[in-house]
C-alpha cells in the first residue's frame, strides 16, 4: 500500500474519531472551549509533511490529502460555528491552516521526487523534524521548568505549526478573536522548501528514488 495514502488514512481517523465520540458520549469527550477545527487539524499538520522517498514517476503524492482532509475539517468548522465561534475567526484560522497544509504537502512532494538518495533524509528531513515535532515536544519536556515560565514555553512550541494550532485550540481562544499569523512556522517552512528545491536542482535528470520512510 502507498505509504502516503496510509498516513492520510491515519490522519483522517485521528481527526474524525474525536468529533464522533464527542457527539455520541453524554457530556462530550473534548475539553470545554476546545476548538473542534484545531483538534481535527492537528493530525493533518503532523503528517502532511512527513518526508518520503518516492518514485519520480509518482504524480499523486498530494492527492490523498486533497481528497481526504476537507471532509473532517469542514465538519469540525461546522461544529465550531454551531457552538458560537465567530465566523471571521474561523475563516482566518482555516485560511492560515490551508497555507501550512499546502506548504507541508509541497515539501513532501518536492523532496520525494528530487534530490540524490539520502540528501533529503540528511538535510531537509531533519529540518522537518526540527520544525514540526521537535518544538512542542521540547516545550512539553521543559514544562516543569519554573525559570522558563508558560509564556516562554508557548513561544518555543509555536515555532512549530503544531504549537501554533495548540495555542488557539484550547481555552476558547477563537471565541476571543482570530489566531495570530504563524510567522515562525511559515518562515521555517519557506526555508525547508528552498532547501528541498536546491537539493532537487542537484539531482541527475530522471533519477528515481525508491519509496521508503525518511528521514
Amino acid at each position: 500500500m502507498n505509504s502516503r495514502l496510509l498516513l492520510c488514512g491515519v490522519a483522517w481517523s485521528l481527526s474524525v474519531v474525536p468529533l464522533v465520540l464527542d457527539g455520541w458520549v453524554p457530556g462530550g469527550v473534548l475539553p470545554p472551549g476546545a476548538s473542534r477545527f484545531g483538534l481535527a487539524l492537528l493530525p493533518w499538520l503532523a503528517l502532511a509533511g512527513i518526508p518520503f522517498r518516492a518514485r519520480a514517476a509518482d504524480d499523486v503524492a498530494g492527492l490523498p490529502l486533497l481528497v481526504l482532509a476537507p471532509v473532517p475539517l469542514c465538519l469540525a468548522l461546522g461544529l465550531d460555528l454551531a457552538t458560537g465561534t465567530p465566523v471571521a475567526a474561523l475563516i482566518w484560522a482555516a485560511a492560515q491552516a490551508g497555507v501550512l497544509l499546502v506548504g507541508l504537502s509541497l515539501l513532501a512532494r518536492i523532496s520525494g521526487r528530487s534530490g540524490p538518495e539520502g540528501a533529503f533524509a540528511s538535510a531537509v528531513g531533519w529540518g522537518w523534524v526540527a520544525l514540526v515535532p521537535a518544538p512542542p515536544l521540547l516545550a512539553l519536556a521543559l514544562g516543569g521548568s519554573e525559570a522558563l515560565g508558560a509564556d516562554r514555553l508557548w513561544t518555543m512550541a509555536e515555532v512549530s505549526p503544531l504549537g501554533w494550532v495548540l495555542r488557539w485550540t484550547t481555552a476558547d481562544a477563537l471565541g476571543h478573536g482570530a489566531p495570530a499569523l504563524p510567522l515562525l512556522p511559515l518562515l521555517g517552512l519557506a526555508l525547508l522548501l528552498g532547501l528541498a528545491l536546491r537539493a532537487g536542482q542537484g539531482a541527475p535528470p530522471g533519477q528515481e528514488i525508491q519509496e521508503g520512510a525518511g528521514p
